[in-house]
């Protein structure tokens, strides 16, 4: 709900707007709103929502995203990167995250946006995590790839010093 105050009203009293909190951090303006599946998802889906025109991700690269995580079942919202004002950066394909994301962000290309539909199982499984997310929770997750960093190829690497030998020295 969104209090709309005139700057005169705002003059008139020192209390904050009606259904504000003043200690609450502040919130993204940006923050889309996450779209629950019909059914809980019992494998996992992925759905581009947008094309990107970047680099598509591999296992071993850096993906940088935002997101808002909410549960499958009824859209209630357990984290999100957007009220932090920091993307996220995660190496895909290593088990740095749950199963979901690891399988779901490869192949993403940079400038997407995707809706993860992840079941419990590749979640957080029968384990509860926080106040929120319960044991066998399936989770939907809307994800704007900012960017797919690819690690250097060790190939790629200088095999000499890079000084060039001298002539005539003794």
């Amino acid at each position: 709900q969104t209090t709309v105050t005139t700057d005169a009203e705002d003059a008139s009293t020192s209390e904050p707007p009606v259904g504000t909190d003043p200690a609450a951090p502040p919130t993204n303006p940006d923050k889309p709103t996450v779209e629950i599946p019909d059914e809980i998802p019992t494998e996992l889906q992925v759905t581009v929502l947008q094309e990107g025109t970047g680099p598509t991700s591999e296992a071993g690269d850096t993906v940088f995203v935002d997101y808002v995580g909410v549960r499958s079942r009824d859209g209630v919202e357990f984290d999100n990167s957007y009220d932090r004002f920091q993307p996220f950066d995660v190496v895909v394909g290593t088990g740095s995250v749950i199963e979901g994301w690891d399988q779901g962000l490869i192949g993403v290309q940079a400038g997407s946006t995707v809706k993860l539909d992840i079941p419990s199982d590749l979640a957080y499984g029968p384990n509860a995590n926080g106040d929120i997310i319960g044991e066998n929770e399936a989770l939907t997750f809307l994800i704007e790839v900012r960017a797919v960093i690819q690690p250097p190829d060790p190939a790629d690497a200088p095999t000499e010093a890079g000084v060039p030998e001298s002539e005539g020295a003794t």
